[in-house]
């Protein structure tokens, strides 16, 4: 049997306890991994269903009322985004549908009420949108405003039309057909009722459900808000999207501020591509609070503590749990250590199949309680966090999220990343924070993990021969061509009256002996000058030094 190398490092993409992710065996991520180091890696890229605004299509000013009655105001006003389906499919293979959020390098982050609000303006906090299902879903056909703006009457019709092509094309896109569900219109027979209602939240539910589906590798289509997805991950991760510029209307949300990138092309254009700067992300390159100093668009102070609720999230057959205990950075506040989720895996699989004559306010009797009661299931004993939610490697949460998350996707990004990781650790762990907690051979088997993932174990074995000391080397430039000088060229004397020129100096260059096994080089510090050879072996300790100086020779 062959021996395995006791210095070889072997990369496992994460999680050593395995009571979180119960799910792992059937997730994307299990193929994306076990493929990626093949020629012809696993790239499946999801077909994002997402409706196409008519090029004509403009908002009258005369049914802005109605549409602000309704709470559809701030999204009708969005622009028809170009929803790049590659940066979808990535951001699928980081989510979880066991915890319903994304785990990322710097922790667990998801879209909550508190983005829907920013981005979107949908209504986040009022009735349940549930009922009993029933009628035939329909296409949406648009006429034109002239033709409807002559009476009170066809100006309300328009905007149910708009209401529902939002509602069917953007809110709650389905993978199976192209319709829009007549039970909407229940909801929008007078637009002030209609704005009652937490568009928000059952939007929020579905693009949970459909995130959660997607993660099975077998399939295709997606469903859902992708285009609030999108403007999520664009408004969160700084490096995927342009730079943001300032909303000059002081009633557009903080969304509107991308509609000036409809046309431009995002950051990558390839799934591999997105997945790799996903994979090595720095912890710091998150914005935690991106809307913080937003002079718009102000929530009340009820709806803004509702959001910290733990607490389900429904959409008539759809029930999925909110968690923003998981995600408190996000929050302005300190991350513990999260309780178990909460979720029946039964409530996923529910479908509207055979199932026409059911009223899920009745079916879903004991979530909606909590919906409604949900002042009580609001999050206690916070901690405001005054930095700017970046935790370091030796913070309590990070530890324990980084033995139950998987950290990569990528074999190729999962080695760099590693190698950080480990760098990291070593300067932590030499560090004043430290106050010397850690030894020598600590440190050393810190540095050891990093070079053996590049198979550099080499460079720290036992040393060899004594180290032949600096060779000097005199170097004189080629001698250059005869030249004449100004007076003998004016006299028109021969060359060898010219002026003569002085010998260049010898130049004294300390080159590096050869490397002998075991021996690696260190630039000195501070002067700049010389590499100086430095040995360091498990059975040799620097004799004199601080944990700092040990630092820097690494």
């Amino acid at each position: 049997m062959e021996q395995q190398d006791p210095h070889e490092t072997f990369i496992d993409p994460g999680r050593s306890s395995r009571s979180l992710l119960t799910l792992q065996d059937k997730h994307i991520s299990t193929h994306v991994w076990n493929t990626s180091g093949d020629a012809n890696p696993h790239d499946r890229v999801l077909n994002v269903r997402h409706a196409a605004s008519p090029d004509h299509l403009d908002i009258p000013k005369d049914i802005h009322p109605y549409l602000r009655q309704a709470g559809f105001y701030h999204v009708a006003r969005l622009r028809n985004h170009e929803i790049d389906h590659s940066l979808i499919s990535a951001l699928v293979e980081r989510w979880r549908p066991e915890t319903r959020t994304f785990h990322m390098s710097m922790g667990e982050v998801t879209i909550t009420l508190e983005d829907v609000h920013h981005l979107l303006g949908l209504p986040t906090d009022g009735e349940v949108v549930c009922g009993r299902v029933g009628g035939h879903p329909f296409s949406v056909l648009f006429l034109h405003y002239h033709e409807h703006a002559g009476t009170e009457v066809g100006r309300m019709r328009y905007t149910r039309a708009l209401i529902l092509r939002i509602l069917g094309g953007c809110l709650f896109v389905e993978t199976a057909s192209s319709f829009v569900h007549a039970w909407y219109l229940l909801f929008l027979d007078d637009f002030q009722w209609t704005g009652m209602y937490s568009w928000g939240s059952a939007m929020l539910a579905t693009l949970y459900r459909e995130l959660c589906k997607v993660t099975d590798s077998r399939r295709s289509d997606m469903g859902g808000c992708a285009l609030l997805l999108q403007l999520w991950a664009c408004t969160r991760f700084p490096t995927i999207s342009p730079g943001l510029p300032e909303i000059t209307d002081a009633q557009a949300i903080l969304g509107a501020r991308f509609n000036v990138y409809t046309q431009r092309r995002f950051r990558f254009s390839h799934i591999r591509r997105y997945r790799h700067h996903i994979d090595v992300m720095p912890i710091r390159r998150i914005r935690w609070r991106p809307y913080q100093g937003f002079a718009t668009h102000h929530p009340s102070s009820e709806e803004s503590r509702r959001w910290l609720a733990v607490c389900p999230l429904i959409h008539y057959q759809i029930v999925v749990y909110q968690q923003p205990d998981r995600v408190l950075q996000q929050f302005c506040f300190r991350q513990p250590i999260p309780s178990d989720p909460l979720q029946c895996s039964e409530l996923l699989t529910i479908t509207l199949t055979g199932k026409g004559d059911v009223d899920w306010r009745d079916r879903h009797g004991l979530y909606i309680a909590q919906w409604y009661s949900r002042d009580a299931l609001v999050v206690q004993g916070l901690q405001p966090d005054e930095g700017y939610g970046h935790l370091s490697i030796n913070n309590t949460y990070i530890q324990w999220y980084f033995e139950h998350t998987r950290k990569w996707m990528m074999q190729r990004s999962a080695i760099h990343s590693h190698v950080s990781d480990r760098i990291e650790t070593v300067v932590h762990m030499a560090s004043d924070e430290a106050q010397g907690a850690f030894t020598y051979r600590q440190i050393y088997d810190e540095a050891l993990q990093a070079m053996s993932t590049f198979a550099e174990f080499g460079r720290l074995t036992d040393p060899g021969e004594p180290v032949p000391p600096p060779v000097v080397v005199q170097t004189v430039e080629p001698p250059r061509p005869p030249r004449r000088s100004q007076r003998a060229r004016h006299e028109g004397l021969p060359l060898h009256h010219q002026t003569p020129v002085a010998a260049d100096r010898p130049v004294h260059v300390q080159s590096l002996p050869p490397r002998p096994v075991g021996q690696f080089y260190a630039p000195a510090y501070p002067s700049g000058g010389p590499s100086q050879p430095y040995w360091w072996t498990s059975q040799s300790v620097p004799p004199t030094g601080t944990f700092k100086d040990l630092v820097n020779t690494l």
